[in-house]
């Protein structure tokens, strides 16, 4: 009898523990659907922004890291790999300016509306209560968010203008470079086949020298100082690069 009386005593206790826990989670639940009535779904907004701007950062991050990994790429590709990959730098800064265009607006316009006009009724509708507390942290962390989105978005975006502008440069020079050769090239060329010629018309000898087939002499000698002269440019060229 003794041990019934303590088995029923015990299971007595476990039961009003159980109610009472169960009571408990009732209340929680009758409060959050109150709230939610009189209007404290306004934190569940503050919330989905918060996700929101910790995905753009997120977002960010892996940006600036694959950046990050094609600034390297480019110091160790031969140039048709470059093209590819200064290729997948636009795309970014495209992908990057179109973010920056889209979180703009909201950082201009909805941050200050959220932070005048929603805190205040957030904190009006609740009398300062623990939600409201939440909900100006929620604001804070957004703010930040939202500050470091665009400070990091800006940067990739100006990083990737000046691996372009610098790939672009480098084309250029290069471009030049090959134009400065060739003209001079055609420089040299085009008077001493000029010369080549007037002694190949007016003279079947060249009587000043006394030697035969000058004119083939004349342009042999013509076309190894070219070819010397193109060569020693070319070493200065490599040289100074």
């Amino acid at each position: 009898r003794a041990i019934r009386e303590l088995e029923a005593s015990a299971e007595a206790e476990r039961s009003a523990t159980f109610e009472l826990s169960f009571r408990d989670v009732l209340a929680q639940l009758g409060e959050a659907n109150s709230m939610l009535r009189i209007g404290t779904h306004v934190q569940m907004v503050f919330r989905i922004m918060l996700n929101g701007t910790s995905q753009c950062l997120d977002v960010v991050s892996l940006y600036t890291a694959a950046i990050c990994r094609i600034q390297c790429l480019l110091r160790e590709k031969d140039q048709p790999q470059k093209e590819t990959l200064i290729a997948k730098i636009s795309i970014a800064k495209l992908e990057l300016s179109t973010l920056l265009r889209m979180v703009e607006p909201f950082a201009e316009y909805a941050m200050p509306q959220l932070r005048t006009e929603v805190l205040p009724m957030v904190e009006a509708t609740e009398g300062g209560a623990l939600p409201s507390r939440v909900a100006h942290h929620h604001m804070v962390d957004i703010e930040n968010n939202v500050r470091e989105f665009l400070r990091e978005c800006r940067s990739q975006i100006q990083l990737c203008e000046s691996l372009i502008k610098e790939y672009d440069m480098k084309a250029n020079d290069k471009v030049n470079s090959i134009l400065n050769f060739l003209t001079v090239i055609t420089f040299l060329i085009m008077p001493m086949q000029l010369l080549t010629g007037l002694y190949g018309m007016n003279f079947k000898r060249m009587p000043e020298l006394s030697w035969d087939y000058g004119y083939h002499y004349f342009f042999g000698l013509a076309f190894i100082a070219t070819l010397t002269f193109a060569l020693c440019l070319a070493g200065i060229q490599r040289a100074v690069v």
